[in-house]
C-alpha cells in the first residue's frame, strides 16, 4: 500500500469521523465529476441556494469542515483543485443549513503567470482556500440574499 494511501486510512481511522469524511470525499468526487461534464457557469448556477438555515450549526463547524476538506483533497488520489473543493464545501454547507459564499478571483503566481483561485467566505472571512490577498474577485456566488442573516459561532 502506497505512503499516501496509508495516511489516507490513517486519517478515516484516527479522526473517529469516517462517515463525515466519506460524505466530504464524496461531495469532492461529485464536484470533479461535474466540473469535467458540464460548463463551469451551468455548475456554479446549480449551487444550493436560498435555503432554510441552521441556527443550531455553527461557523466553527464549517471551519474546520473546511479544515478536513482540504486534508483529504490532498489524500485523494486525483489532484483535487480549488474549485472542486470550494463546489464541496458549498454543498456541504447548505446539507448543514449554513450560509456561504463561493469566489472566484484571478490574479499572477510567482512566476508573474496568470492563477485563477475559488475559495468560501463566510461573514466576509475565508473559511477555505486562503491566502486570498493577491486575487481581484470576478464572480461570487451567495447561497442567501445579501441580508439573510448568518448563524452566530
Amino acid at each position: 500500500m502506497s505512503q499516501s494511501a496509508r495516511s489516507f486510512w490513517r486519517f478515516l481511522w484516527l479522526t473517529g469521523r469516517r462517515r463525515e469524511a466519506l460524505r466530504l470525499i464524496g461531495l469532492l468526487a461529485r464536484a470533479r465529476w461535474q466540473l469535467r461534464h458540464q460548463p463551469i457557469k451551468q455548475v456554479l448556477a446549480r449551487l444550493p441556494r436560498d435555503y432554510a438555515l441552521n441556527a443550531e450549526t455553527t461557523q466553527r463547524a464549517q471551519r474546520l469542515a473546511g479544515q478536513r476538506l482540504a486534508r483529504l483533497a490532498r489524500l485523494v488520489p486525483w489532484r483535487a483543485l480549488c474549485l472542486e473543493q470550494a463546489i464541496a464545501l458549498s454543498l456541504w454547507s447548505a446539507r448543514q443549513g449554513l450560509p456561504y459564499e463561493l469566489v472566484v478571483g484571478v490574479g499572477r503566481d510567482e512566476q508573474n503567470d496568470f492563477a485563477a483561485h475559488a475559495w468560501i467566505e463566510v461573514d466576509t472571512q475565508v473559511v477555505l482556500g486562503g491566502p486570498v490577498t493577491r486575487y481581484r474577485v470576478v464572480s461570487r456566488h451567495p447561497s442567501h440574499k445579501a441580508g439573510a442573516g448568518a448563524s452566530a459561532d
